[in-house]
């Protein structure tokens, strides 16, 4: 699969988690607090500009991702999917990659491993409990993470639980964050 340098939320995506988290503070809220403000800086959208395809079929491409995101913990087969929207999987699977570079799937397992590592960061649930959430089975997280991120759930949570105050995670961290990601 080719990756695309020039986008700076793909290089992070790519890159292991000891890469990403590289020049940030090592104790537990700080960091998840630098993580989200480099995340949320280097990717307004994960979708990219949708090439030559008509209204009807982005609307139908973003129908089916909202269908994939609703029913995350039991996502419906490619052909319901498909007919669900009107059209048919080839078809279905070129214009959703067209507009999110990935394959429907791709981009659903993208969205589980990102949502688990926010859960991760911001809340003290168990990992089961997060596993149930995003829509995997025991013990696959573990795996899914470990081969997304480069390490496992256990070692990306905080050592201590990040501050009540919404604000730390919305607003930039102050020297925490070091440079913002630069696409070449």
């Amino acid at each position: 699969m080719r990756q695309d340098v020039t986008n700076p939320g793909t290089l992070l995506f790519a890159m292991p988690m000891e890469q990403a988290l590289h020049g940030l503070p090592t104790t537990g809220g700080d960091t998840a607090v630098a993580v989200i403000n480099r995340v949320s800086v280097s990717l307004p959208e994960l979708g990219r500009q949708p090439a030559q395809l008509s209204a009807a079929e982005r609307n139908r491409v973003y129908l089916a991702r909202n269908k994939l995101l609703v029913d995350m913990r039991a996502p419906p087969p490619m052909l319901v999917l498909a007919r669900y929207v009107g059209t048919n999987v080839r078809r279905l699977t070129e214009q959703f990659r067209a507009v999110f570079g990935l394959s429907p799937f791709a981009y659903l397992k993208r969205y589980r491993l990102e949502r688990a590592l926010d859960l991760l960061l911001l809340g003290n649930k168990p990992i089961a409990e997060i596993e149930a959430e995003v829509g995997y089975r025991p013990a696959h997280l573990s795996t899914a993470f470990r081969s997304h991120f480069g390490c496992a759930p256990r070692t990306c949570r905080p050592n201590r639980r990040v501050g009540t105050e919404l604000s730390k995670v919305l607003l930039p961290a102050q020297s925490h964050a070091g440079p913002p990601l630069k696409s070449e």
